[in-house]
């Protein structure tokens, strides 16, 4: 039977799943305003105990502040946080579940054909930190009003 819920509110979730993945967000002293990036892991599918070990990276570089080291300096950051955190039990699952750290990050990103070095910039990118590709869903999502 499927119900529906709301969202737990974020004290809440800090109580029952303990500490949250990292998240760093990079200031630009010039302006109050501005964001440069952003980094931050966030559990994939929570719910389910067999993904425990496994967290998703989302990151962002404001086009006028890439080629700054900005995305490098907190990814590396996030990766190396990750190495001390442990990802705690979830709220529908059992306390008694052992600690298994993270044991893989994935990185989705969108690739614009059109963009710098055929759009594989930003693959490159992520190979010098370790990763590989392991998947390319075509039609998966719209971007700069192209499929």
């Amino acid at each position: 039977m499927l119900t529906a819920y709301a969202p737990l509110p974020l004290g809440y979730r800090r109580r029952a799943t303990g500490r949250l993945p990292p998240c760093l967000v990079a200031t630009d002293k010039k302006s109050s305003s501005a964001i440069p990036g952003y980094c931050y892991a966030a559990r994939f599918r929570p719910a389910k105990l067999g993904y425990k070990p496994t967290i998703r990276l989302i990151s962002y570089c404001d086009l006028g502040h890439r080629s700054k080291g900005i995305e490098s300096l907190l990814l590396k950051k996030v990766l190396r946080a990750l190495t001390d955190w442990e990802p705690g039990t979830d709220y529908t699952m059992c306390s008694a579940v052992g600690k298994v750290g993270v044991k893989t990050a994935l990185a989705t990103m969108a690739v614009d054909e059109t963009g710098p070095g055929g759009g594989l910039t930003l693959k490159r990118f992520y190979e010098r930190y370790g990763f590989e590709q392991a998947g390319r869903p075509k039609y998966a999502g719209y971007q700069f009003r192209r499929r």
